[in-house]
């Protein structure tokens, strides 16, 4: 007796999920690389998840950086001297990491990697965070600097008091209960910034992408 062709179309598509399993080493493993987004018993939609906290450049430096645990954390507002929600005046337009002006929460970015030898990006979300779409043309402020390892004096750099300003684009899928962190992705394009003379790369900026 021959199988209908639905229980074929059935039979066929559980082959193709756990093949699709298998290639994205869905199931747990002690060999797994540092900063892989790994589920046991995984399904079909979850094995294309991306790798969590882990930065692809594009520009002089090429590839992946993992920048560690401090990824998508959220930030209260900070209170200034006089008393008043929000950081205050605009940080010195050379100071990359100063915090140019927070009036709100923020999302910041902190770690290192092999081929970032310091990664800093913070980002204004307002009154409350979240979920939505944000960006540079909407953010209040923002900031962001890193340095190559390859090259300490070779800097890279964005932000609202930085020029060029560079550019971000925020898409926040889920803020914890507790607003402490948040999950999702980010893009950003920061500029290079190095004394005279110094070869950083032709390249002059770089992409960075984040999933979080």
């Amino acid at each position: 007796m021959k199988p209908s062709k639905p229980l074929l179309r059935a039979a066929l598509a559980l082959c193709a999920a756990a093949a699709l399993c298998a290639t994205n080493a869905c199931s747990s493993s002690s060999d797994t690389p540092k900063g892989d987004t790994v589920d046991a018993g995984c399904d079909a939609a979850s094995c294309m998840a991306l790798p969590a906290c882990t930065a692809r450049l594009a520009g002089n430096v090429q590839g992946t950086a993992d920048l560690g645990p401090n990824c998508g954390q959220i930030a209260p507002p900070q209170a200034s001297d006089d008393g008043s929600a929000g950081a205050g005046g605009a940080a010195d337009a050379g100071d990359s990491d100063a915090d140019p002006g927070s009036t709100g929460y923020t999302l910041t970015f902190n770690g290192t990697s092999e081929q970032l030898a310091s990664f800093a990006l913070t980002i204004d979300l307002g009154s409350a965070p979240t979920a939505g779409s944000f960006s540079s043309e909407t953010s209040a402020s923002w900031s962001a600097s890193a340095t190559l390892a390859s090259n300490p004096e070779c800097e890279l750099r964005a932000g609202t008091d930085t020029v060029p300003t560079g550019s971000f684009e925020l898409q926040i899928d889920s803020v914890t209960p507790d607003t402490s962190a948040a999950h999702g992705s980010l893009s950003a394009t920061l500029y290079v910034h190095s004394p005279p003379g110094m070869d950083c790369g032709i390249a002059d900026n770089e992409e960075i992408q984040l999933s979080f």
